[in-house]
């Protein structure tokens, strides 16, 4: 964790209440309080979407499309992504509007270092009951796969047989515990399978919701509780409505300590709220973009506006929260890093994830990719400027 917010500013935040988008240099941008001793540390790394790729835009080695990311989520004690369709049970995969992944996608996610991953969403039941089934079977192929190289697993969202309550799991890590829930608010899909965490969206089956998972924190004591929430909104589109934000309000006053929202295929802002001091954190992503996704397949190179649907589509971001606690005291906000990624086509016409910074941008100028260098540089600017690092003190 390195701080480099300082303290005159953070005691200006504490007197507006409200932190601006940080322009911190690279690898992130990054935002901390004042540095402290930290016998326990821990670091949380959320993705957003992640996609298949359709099948003439996938490089040969689908570990290929983690490369440039890779040291990142290497430096994240868990790393969490919402796996947004099924997977098959081989090598068998479909495209858009019923997505299937091949065994071999899934496996590259987890070389790649994610450890968490939301199951649940609207693509979650494409292929219907055999589609859940096969999906339950390949993730749980991989996740013996990797228990035996040492490295824990965790698929959410998928109840046990007869299961009736919300499917959970309860993490620890690094003398911290996480009681984690994975939920969907749609499917496309009319048929409703009950072996799926599905809310309804109307204001009695949230109250209820929030209710139910207000008695799963009490009966499951925790450090803190993470929400992934497949929300029902619409796509592509950077606004939060007010009945969206009511709802993320009541989940953060009734147990839940981040709510990680996905669905809208853009980048919207990040809020924090902690205590003076930065204790007690908790934290609102309302959307984390696609983490990978073929769907922006003609740049707008030449477009001299960018904030489309298309171009907004390539990108998504990774966003890493560092904490601490001392002992006898409360968990404690150290930092934050916002990571934009975008998807990159390479030389050879395979998608792959590319860190949105500078350091990339004159890359490319300097290999003679002149358009995407360009471009690059006008996405990392306009998700700078479109979307913000807010908190709010207690």
């Amino acid at each position: 964790m390195k701080p480099n917010l300082t303290l005159s500013l953070v005691s200006l935040l504490l007197f507006f209440g409200l932190l601006h988008p940080s322009l911190a240099d690279e690898p992130g941008d990054q935002a901390t309080s004042p540095q402290a001793q930290k016998p326990q540390e821990i670091s949380l790394l959320f993705a957003g979407d992640l996609m298949y790729l359709k099948s003439d835009t996938h490089p040969k080695d689908f570990n290929q499309i983690y490369d440039d990311v890779r040291s990142l989520i290497a430096s994240a004690d868990l790393t969490f992504a919402n796996l947004e369709a099924p997977v098959s049970i081989d090598e068998t995969k479909s495209n858009y509007p019923r997505f299937l992944m091949p065994f071999s996608y899934l496996q590259a996610a987890v070389n790649a270092g994610v450890d968490v991953f939301s199951l649940v969403n609207n693509h979650c039941y494409d292929h219907f009951d055999k589609g859940l089934e096969n999906t339950k079977k390949a993730t749980d192929q991989v996740k013996e796969e990797f228990a035996k190289q040492g490295k824990p697993l965790w698929f959410l969202g998928f109840k046990e047989p007869g299961q009736t309550g919300l499917q959970y799991a309860r993490i620890e890590k690094n003398g911290f515990s996480f009681l984690i829930v994975a939920v969907t608010e749609l499917l496309n899909m009319a048929k409703t399978p009950e072996s799926i965490n599905l809310i309804k969206t109307d204001p009695q089956s949230r109250k209820e919701f929030v209710q139910q998972l207000k008695t799963l924190r009490e009966q499951n004591p925790s450090d803190l509780m993470i929400l992934s929430l497949h929300t029902s909104e619409p796509e592509y589109i950077r606004t939060v409505s007010d009945k969206q934000e009511e709802f993320y309000q009541d989940l953060i006053h009734n147990g839940v300590d981040i709510v990680w929202a996905n669905h809208a295929h853009i980048i919207k802002s990040r809020k924090m709220i902690v205590d003076k001091g930065f204790y007690r954190p908790q934290f609102i992503m309302y959307a984390n973009g696609n983490f990978i996704s073929s769907q922006r397949r003609k740049p707008g190179f030449g477009s001299s506006n960018l904030d489309v649907k298309e171009d907004n589509t390539g990108d998504g971001l990774l966003y890493m929260v560092n904490l601490s606690r001392k002992p006898g005291e409360p968990i404690r906000l150290e930092s934050f890093e916002t990571h934009y990624v975008t998807a990159y086509i390479t030389p050879e016409r395979g998608w792959i994830i590319k860190l949105l910074n500078q350091a990339n941008i004159d890359a490319m100028l300097e290999e003679g990719r002149k358009a995407w260098s360009r471009y690059m540089q006008k996405r990392l600017k306009l998700n700078k400027s479109l979307t913000h690092d807010y908190i709010e003190f207690r």
